[in-house]
């Protein structure tokens, strides 16, 4: 049977359900956002194979690319809902909500990966974000902030083939978190809009899981923290496993970050 049209004969499968919501998060975050330009379109290696071969990518079905702006995410969940992981993930801006008409733009999550099995197969269950395995290191700083000197990303298949490889070097006065930030203080509509996601048919072993009903999901993330910057450098994405970015410069990043996720209205 066709992968992006099969559904799930159990709803579990071999995974340990974590249902949303997923409150007292605790994590930390390195981010960078940029102006997304509409007219350029949506970069190569902003969808992995299996949604990029169903309607989860088609801008007629699941509403078209409408600039904002992008975002690009790494962190380190030190406690959740499933235990501690890693994760990164590609936002590139607003896309069309076709469920309440081409006027109605909502940010999206198209790329993700995550360092376990159980995010996995619950981030696509609970909230239809694409996650997908990858391994992650995190290469320890001499000095405490930032914790880390460089961070690498590979695909399972290929772990000395990194297609994230980026060095983090310490700013004078500046990188030590100390400036609150907090999503909700945000003056602007930061829900995400999912589209329903296709489901592997190995998804009881890869955990990639559809849509329940290929029901729609909007998704509200707070985070909240303090921040501190960092200046980062290498290589961020191939344009295959990852959009390839030129976004060595500044970052953000926070310490024991506080994090929630959930569906609007729950």
């Amino acid at each position: 049977m066709d992968e992006s049209h099969k559904t799930s004969d159990s709803p579990e499968g071999p995974f340990k359900p974590a249902p949303s919501p997923w409150h007292d998060i605790r994590a930390q975050v390195f981010f960078s956002f940029a102006r997304a330009n509409w007219a350029d379109g949506l970069p190569q290696g902003s969808y992995g194979d299996l949604e990029a071969s169903a309607p989860f990518s088609d801008p007629e079905k699941s509403g078209k690319f409408k600039g904002g702006f992008s975002l690009c995410m790494i962190v380190r969940y030190l406690e959740s809902p499933v235990g501690p992981y890693d994760e990164i993930l590609w936002a590139p801006g607003l896309f069309q909500d076709p469920n309440h008409g081409e006027l109605v733009k909502r940010y999206r999550i198209t790329r993700i990966y995550v360092s376990s099995l159980a995010s996995i197969y619950n981030g696509r269950r609970n909230w239809n974000i694409p996650k997908t395995l990858a391994n992650f290191e995190f290469i320890p700083s001499d000095c405490l902030y930032p914790p880390y000197r460089q961070i690498r990303v590979s695909l399972p298949d290929t772990p000395e083939q990194p297609f994230v490889s980026l060095d983090l070097q310490p700013i004078a006065l500046t990188s030590r978190p100390i400036f609150p930030i907090s999503t909700r203080y945000i003056p602007m509509n930061l829900d995400i809009v999912m589209p329903p996601i296709p489901e592997s048919d190995n998804w009881r072993e890869n955990g990639l899981v559809g849509s329940n009903n290929d029901e729609w999901r909007s998704v509200q993330v707070d985070i909240s923290g303090k921040a501190g910057m960092v200046r980062v450098g290498g290589e961020l994405g191939d344009g295959d496993s990852f959009p390839k970015l030129n976004w060595n410069g500044l970052w953000f990043w926070l310490d024991h970050a506080k994090m929630s996720c959930m569906n609007v209205g729950e």
